[in-house]
């Protein structure tokens, strides 16, 4: 978002998220996102998965 100089409130209004859903996703407290929330969150941003997402194994 900083390299893009856009707000949450321009990528909430450009993907259509909800505040709340978009807070979540920024604070890394989702367990779940769906690919529509990914593919908004890319077109937005105009990135890839791999620039939103880090892989962390579970704990066994």
């Amino acid at each position: 978002m900083k390299e893009k100089k856009l707000t949450k409130r321009d990528i909430i209004c450009i993907t259509g998220m909800s505040y709340k859903t978009f807070n979540n996703f920024y604070y890394g407290k989702n367990r779940i996102i769906t690919n529509r929330t990914l593919n908004n969150l890319c077109f937005a941003l105009n990135c890839t998965t791999n620039d939103l997402l880090e892989y962390k194994p579970d704990e066994i």
